[in-house]
């Protein structure tokens, strides 16, 4: 991991953002011998083979507001880890994000005090304001891998049938998207909801990461209000 500070302060008590934490698919060739090869797989795995999980690479980021990757992990198509190994990570290292920071993510991940997710059920303008913060942000995510993908065209589909080959492609293409970053080459591109592919099950929610949740929403509708109101008054 490439965690570091961001340069934006704190600002009326709530955090700042660090990062926006997601995830894309890469997708590769299936290695030669698998058991559901094409002479044993039924007729309707024939048709779509992209239902296999090994058939494409998952690639989780944490993404600046600048665009570059703070962190990257490379796994199977099985692993649904989704964000969990990090979530533990930063709890067991509190040190790696100031108090005053956060990631966010879309729904999926886990909800913790180091990693904001969305209201799933949302009830009142306090949480469709705090959704709509978070979304606003995450789509950072989306331009960077889109801009990563247009650059390395090659991610659209690695034609390597052996996972640590396919894994240094995709390593390599990370840490070539920050060199261009940091040089200010930065490729607009249209880009697609990335996390569209995470299950719809909640992710895990500890009573920290709710708490501190709460409070942020609470702290963004005040200043909106607070805003709103200077924005009424009578001259």
């Amino acid at each position: 991991s490439h965690l570091g500070k961001d340069e934006r302060k704190e600002e009326q008590g709530v955090p700042q953002i660090l990062g926006v934490l997601g995830h894309t698919r890469i997708p590769i060739r299936l290695p030669v011998g698998r058991p559901d090869s094409e002479s044993e797989a039924p007729v309707k795995k024939k048709t779509k083979k992209e239902d296999h999980p090994d058939f494409w690479l998952n690639l989780e980021l944490v993404c600046s507001r600048g665009g570059q990757f703070l962190h990257w992990r490379i796994s199977k198509g099985s692993d649904l880890d989704r964000g969990r190994t990090l979530g533990d990570r930063l709890k067991q290292h509190p040190e790696l994000i100031p108090s005053d920071s956060c990631l966010v993510a879309r729904p999926g991940y886990p909800l913790t005090e180091q990693i904001l997710t969305p209201y799933r059920r949302s009830c009142g303008p306090k949480e469709d304001l705090f959704n709509r913060t978070l979304e606003e942000h995450c789509q950072i995510l989306d331009r960077a891998v889109a801009s990563l993908k247009a650059r390395f065209k090659r991610l659209t589909y690695l034609d390597i049938g052996n996972y640590e080959r396919a894994r240094a492609v995709v390593l390599t293409a990370c840490v070539l998207h920050n060199v261009f970053v940091n040089l200010g080459q930065v490729l607009e591109e249209e880009s697609e909801k990335e996390n569209a592919v995470v299950e719809e099950e909640d992710g895990e929610e500890d009573d920290e990461g709710v708490r501190r949740r709460d409070t942020v929403a609470g702290l963004l509708l005040k200043g909106c209000d607070f805003l709103s109101a200077g924005r009424t008054e009578p001259e």
